[in-house]
């Protein structure tokens, strides 16, 4: 799921968080949709959960980096290792 987040960074860094973090929910609801329709076909099992791996990087890694960067410095590390909490 990490391996795209250099090109991706780079392209959120020029759109924008939140409309990275909007593309992120499409793709995963296309994976969802995709996975759903795959039954017992390989390929599109294999496709479906690399898009669910590439939606999710656009969506919680970018939603990482929206929160980090409403925070102040002193606040970063435990506010970013709560929500990593909550989302586990």
């Amino acid at each position: 799921m990490y391996i795209a987040s250099p090109a991706l960074r780079r392209l959120c860094d020029r759109l924008g968080r939140l409309p990275m973090i909007g593309v992120g929910a499409l793709v995963l609801i296309g994976a969802v949709m995709s996975r759903a329709r795959a039954g017992s076909d390989v390929r599109w099992s294999s496709s479906a959960c690399s898009s669910n791996g590439v939606g999710w990087n656009f969506a919680f890694v970018r939603g990482s980096a929206l929160l980090t960067d409403a925070l102040s410095p002193a606040e970063r590390a435990s506010t970013q290792g709560l929500a990593d909490l909550f989302m586990g």
